[in-house]
């Protein structure tokens, strides 16, 4: 049998994989070089206002917004979705009865076991969706900011607390949403008794108190924009933008350790890549803030928010290979009743294993 694993699953679609990556690394080729190549080929005519206009151009933010919008495009075209098929269903059924036996909780009920699979794969396609929209508007919103001569030229100061505002909001939503999709891992995989019991009491009232939190920080930041001191507005920025930061560090994480599993086989190499852009998520309040140097002079705009916006646009390219590589071979759904089964099964079979190795007390 042919061997299954990601290095394989990349050269049998290197084409389409490499294509879409290199759409949306063009923006990061040597802008200089491009500017040097521009202004000889039109003559020196507008050389001074040419070179102005690139140093100043926001490329770091066009490279995330061109990467959302090409890997989107891609990701919408991924046959993911299971239809409602009753021949699925029953082949879905068999295979659970054939491999963990017809005792298993899994094969309580035919219709019931497809419905929680068919409706776990459509939250988490979906919600990935959802993700990659948010991100299309707050890059795109950045992006026409910056065109129209950056925040301080384009807001008075309650624009500016506005714009803050707007941008807290949308992160915020992200973040929910990615928390969303652990709490759907969750739910599908969770130990039950039947398959029909997927905890949603358990998963709602989760929901609920996170909920309450980002609710909280959502208010606090909304009623900031109409400080005018604005020494108290950093000081609530800083705090509301640390919770921002801890909540999608939290969030992203959460789902990497639920899709870390041996059942999907990620590559070590592509978990540590979304673990650093997780951990990234940390440093936003950075990206608001100016980070004075050694002279007192403001260099965030300048070193800061470049770096930490190519590895966010990385990080996104990691996510989108790995969202496609889960949803290759129906591996998503393999992983979904294989994991659901091992945690319904630990117990009997830790039970047994002390049984067998002994006791508790003789360990």
């Amino acid at each position: 049998m042919e061997e299954d694993n990601f290095y394989r699953w990349f050269r049998r679609e290197k084409y389409t994989i490499i294509l879409t990556v290199l759409c949306a690394l063009v923006s990061m080729l040597n802008i200089e070089a491009i500017q040097n190549i521009i202004v000889k080929a039109v003559g020196g005519i507008f050389e001074h206002n040419l070179g102005d206009f690139l140093k100043k151009f926001p490329f770091a933010l066009v490279v995330n917004l061109v990467i959302v919008i090409v890997t989107f495009f891609s990701l919408i075209r991924t046959g993911f979705l299971i239809d409602k098929d009753k021949k699925k269903s029953q082949r879905l059924y068999k295979y659970v009865v054939e491999v963990f036996g017809d005792n298993s909780s899994l094969a309580y009920d035919q219709d019931a076991l497809f419905f929680r699979m068919k409706r776990a794969i459509s939250q988490f396609y979906y919600a990935w969706l959802v993700v990659w929209g948010i991100w299309f508007l707050l890059y795109g919103g950045q992006l026409v900011v910056e065109l129209c001569g950056g925040i301080e030229s384009a807001f008075s100061s309650g624009g500016k607390h506005a714009f803050t505002w707007f941008n807290n909001t949308l992160n915020l939503i992200n973040s929910l949403v990615i928390f969303y999709i652990y709490l759907v891992i969750t739910a599908s995989t969770v130990k039950t008794d039947m398959p029909t019991q997927s905890n949603e009491k358990r998963r709602h009232s989760t929901m609920l108190f996170v909920l309450l939190f980002v609710a909280g920080c959502f208010v606090m930041d909304f009623f900031s924009t109409f400080l005018t001191n604005e020494s108290q507005y950093t000081i609530v920025q800083l705090w509301i933008e640390l919770f921002v930061g801890a909540f999608a560090s939290i969030s992203l994480m959460a789902v990497l350790g639920r899709l870390n599993s041996s059942y999907l086989n990620i590559p070590i190499g592509l978990i540590l890549g979304l673990y650093l852009y997780a951990a990234i998520q940390m440093v936003y309040p950075y990206m608001i803030e100016t980070v004075m140097n050694e002279k007192g002079k403001g260099y965030n705009s300048i070193v800061v928010m470049p770096i930490i916006s190519y590895i966010a646009a990385g990080g996104k390219l990691l996510l989108y290979l790995v969202i496609q590589w889960v949803v290759q071979k129906r591996r998503f759904l393999f992983f979904l009743l294989h994991k659901a089964n091992s945690l319904i099964e630990s117990d009997d079979m830790l039970e047994e294993f002390n049984q067998i190795y002994g006791k508790d007390e003789d360990l």
